[in-house]
């Protein structure tokens, strides 16, 4: 499998990074959305991105990769699927209701808008529905 690019908003209006993840883009097939004002609580090494003590293997890191708001990040395609499904998962809680915190925006092809309606349902992927999903996308080609 190839490795995949995975687009990071974490940059500022000056396009300096903030340590907050706002959205997160996989081309062509995903896009998810922070529902909440994001806290910080990412960062980069050498090797990985973290975001909220979670650490994610990345093969390179680029800086405004787009447009000032966007970082890129290359990654295998199970560690991609392990870090959607890490941000899919994640819950708050508002009067002892339940709800996401990413929201998916835009999902490209059937396997996409499935993991989109599971999770619109508050049901969670696991990282290998989302790798197998990037595979029927041909994401991981």
């Amino acid at each position: 499998m190839k490795p995949i690019d995975v687009m990071l908003c974490v940059n500022d209006r000056n396009g300096m990074f903030c340590g907050k993840l706002a959205g997160v883009q996989i081309q062509d097939f995903l896009q998810i959305d922070c529902a909440e004002i994001p806290e910080r609580g990412c960062s980069f090494g050498d090797t990985y991105f973290s975001i909220h003590r979670q650490k994610f293997a990345i093969l390179s890191h680029a800086n405004w990769v787009g447009n000032w708001c966007w970082d890129s990040v290359r990654m295998t395609a199970p560690e991609a699927a392990r870090f959607i499904a890490f941000l899919l998962a994640q819950r708050g809680k508002v009067k002892d209701k339940s709800y996401a915190v990413w929201h998916i925006d835009c999902a490209h092809g059937e396997a996409a808008i499935a993991i989109m309606e599971k999770h619109n349902q508050l049901e969670a992927s696991s990282a290998d529905e989302v790798l197998e999903a990037m595979k029927k996308e041909a994401v991981t080609v």
